[in-house]
């Protein structure tokens, strides 16, 4: 599993995916929460909270997840290396938790750097640290809760299909489904 893990993870960083992926979400979220004027503009909601922040969070992730996800075995099937994995003395759910590992990483990572949010937002509030740390760290749970749900329906999807844009939509489609119903 360490190996599929390493090379997936590598893979994603050795190309400009997963730079990509973290620049994106970084980008998005920080104009929104602090540039755009809307419901999610966290200046203009006069409380020192970062709920709007968690509510924007799923909506990405339900089009960020899927295009990471979907080249983990699509590619492999495309390639032709699924069959040389699978012949390797490798069981097949260390190769599920391997490729699914390092999605959840990738997005991990992605998320680390909005920590600096909850420090900016600290700092914002009238009077300073004035900030609901229970609440936070409970929708940062919440928020994992709702990778791993992502990231297994992504890798779920790129294993049933040889296209990569199928599955996309239809793990985009399920994660909508799953998020909204």
């Amino acid at each position: 599993m360490k190996a599929i893990y390493l090379k997936e993870l590598r893979s994603y960083f050795s190309s400009i995916t997963g730079y990509l992926v973290i620049a994106i979400f970084l980008l998005v979220t920080s104009l929104f929460l602090f540039v755009f004027d809307g419901e999610f503009n966290i200046l203009n909601y006069g409380f020192a909270d970062l709920s709007p922040f968690f509510l924007l969070i799923p909506w990405l992730f339900i089009f960020l997840i899927p295009a990471v996800t979907m080249r983990s075995f699509t590619i492999e099937r495309n390639l032709g290396t699924l069959e040389m994995i699978f012949t390797r003395p490798i069981s097949f759910r260390s190769i599920i938790a391997g490729k699914y590992l390092a999605g959840v990483t990738l997005i991990v990572i992605a998320l680390l750097p909005t920590l600096l949010y909850v420090f900016t937002i600290a700092q914002l509030g009238e009077t300073v640290n004035n900030l609901d740390i229970g609440s936070t760290i409970g929708s940062y749970a919440g928020v994992m809760l709702l990778v791993l749900c992502y990231v297994a329906i992504g890798v779920f999807c790129s294993s049933i299909t040889a296209n990569q844009i199928i599955a996309f939509l239809l793990s985009a489609v399920l994660c909508f489904i799953m998020y909204f119903g």
